[in-house]
């Protein structure tokens, strides 16, 4: 078991800390089986019995997802399983639904993928969600790789859930997105919108959401960078990708939605007028 006042500093590191700088392994996985030399199960003496068959699994997920990119040469991933929800919540700093999985990072040269235990008897424990769940987790691993820190289009396949980059990334910019009614529609709004990203080292400085309309006219729904990364030309480069991007799937026209001048608040919104002027944008 996480003692409640460990767990609350742990989820005290929220308020200054990126998922993929605070997550840790938990003290009670203990145990590393390691399946070729580059990929390797970190698991407690709760889990040893499923370990063979979870073995298998991964590899499987891993070489299918490996043939589906065309990757050359092999990814050093680590898959950590939490034998009890506070386990996840110890190393993601944050409440964890029950069959929540996601790929943080990377420590030690490894990429890291945390699932809850199949022994919980959650979703996780059916063998074709948890497949289903390894190939996804996977693929954030090796399309990060690929994109190399650039900008690419991730379009989610699944309603599930959505990126925890996209929640994290609002929640940082309360000046914007500081409504939580608004921010939770906003999420659900983008679960199937194609979507850019910017990213450094696995940390994501911004993104954009498309709201396709017509085969003609697009809207960019919602766009984000981080505060402290504005004026550096992610914003810019991010509608560029966009705009590429739909140009050439037949897009004339794309709009965006903000306040107006009259809205009281000057300064925030008054930049993001600014920002959008001077991308060509005109009302």
């Amino acid at each position: 078991m996480i003692a409640q006042s460990l767990l609350e500093q742990r989820f005290n590191l929220r308020r200054t800390q990126y998922l993929c700088e605070r997550f840790e392994k938990s003290p009670n996985i203990t145990e590393e089986c390691f399946i070729t030399n580059h990929l390797s199960i970190c698991y407690s003496d709760s889990d040893v019995s499923i370990i063979p068959e979870l073995c298998s699994l991964f590899l499987r997920m891993y070489l299918f997802t490996k043939n589906w990119f065309d990757y050359w040469g092999d990814m050093a991933i680590q898959l950590w399983v939490a034998p009890d929800p506070d386990d996840l919540k110890f190393m993601t700093c944050m409440p964890c639904a029950e069959g929540y999985a996601c790929a943080p990072g990377t420590r030690n040269g490894a990429h890291i993928i945390l699932i809850d235990s199949p022994l919980i008897g959650g979703k996780n424990s059916g063998k074709d969600r948890l497949s289903a769940v390894l190939a996804h987790e996977i693929c954030h691993h090796f399309v990060t790789d690929i994109s190399h820190a650039t900008l690419f289009t991730m379009k989610r396949q699944e309603n599930r859930d959505v990126p925890m980059w996209l929640e994290e990334g609002l929640g940082s910019l309360p000046d914007w997105f500081g409504i939580e009614k608004a921010l939770v529609q906003y999420l659900r709004d983008i679960e199937n919108m194609p979507t850019f990203h910017a990213s450094v080292n696995d940390k994501i400085l911004g993104f954009l959401s498309i709201n396709r309309h017509t085969t003609a006219s697009a809207e960019i729904h919602v766009m984000a960078v981080l505060p402290d990364k504005h004026g550096q030309g992610i914003g810019s480069a991010l509608i560029k990708a966009a705009e590429k991007h739909l140009k050439q799937d037949g897009v004339k026209v794309i709009e965006v939605k903000t306040l107006g001048e009259s809205h009281p608040d000057k300064r925030f919104y008054g930049e993001t007028r600014k920002f959008y002027l001077n991308q060509n944008f005109f009302h």
